[in-house]
């Protein structure tokens, strides 16, 4: 049997996706192509559902500060913007955690049994990590198609995963 037919009958007892947000109208789990393969493949083969989604940044306190700084009012505002920035990174989590929920209930609607979880830092770096923290059998991801000096500059994180992963991965190309 050859590798090739080895992964296309491959039995994958749990399945990471990596899941986001694409607009505001399509903000909704059920309208991304990679979530509803993912939602396929689990259903096949009956597995356990791990969404992640990545995100690259969240201003740390000092960045603030240091923003705040340079304004002609540089320190008047110091207590009134870090509150700002707190309450944003708190509402924008509150609306993270609402959203991979519902991406839960969604698979649970499925029959499948699902868990979610979102990280901070470089997506591809992060997917790969939990892939192996959690013994994953097939990753499945998106790919935006940015192709030469766009790929080269701003990266591909599907390129990542596909060079990095610990196991199987499924790359949708986005419509």
């Amino acid at each position: 049997m050859s590798i090739q037919s080895k992964a296309v009958n491959a039995k994958y007892n749990k399945i990471l996706v990596a899941v986001e947000p694409r607009s505001e109208e399509q903000s909704k789990p059920n309208h991304s192509e990679v979530f509803d393969s993912a939602i396929a493949l689990a259903k096949k083969d009956n597995s356990h559902l791990f969404i992640f989604h990545a995100i690259n940044h969240f201003p740390a306190r000092q960045d603030v500060l240091v923003a705040s700084h340079v304004t002609p009012y540089a320190g008047l505002y110091e207590g009134e913007t870090l509150a700002f920035s707190d309450r944003l990174v708190e509402e924008t989590t509150e609306e993270l955690n609402a959203w991979l929920r519902s991406c839960q209930e969604l698979a649970n609607q499925e029959g499948l049994e699902a868990d979610y979880e979102y990280g901070v830092g470089e997506p591809g770096k992060l997917i790969c990590e939990l892939a192996q923290r959690y013994a994953v059998d097939l990753i499945v991801i998106g790919r935006r198609g940015r192709r030469g000096l766009s790929e080269i500059l701003l990266g591909s994180v599907s390129n990542y995963v596909v060079h990095h992963a610990p196991c199987h991965v499924l790359v949708v190309q986005h419509s």
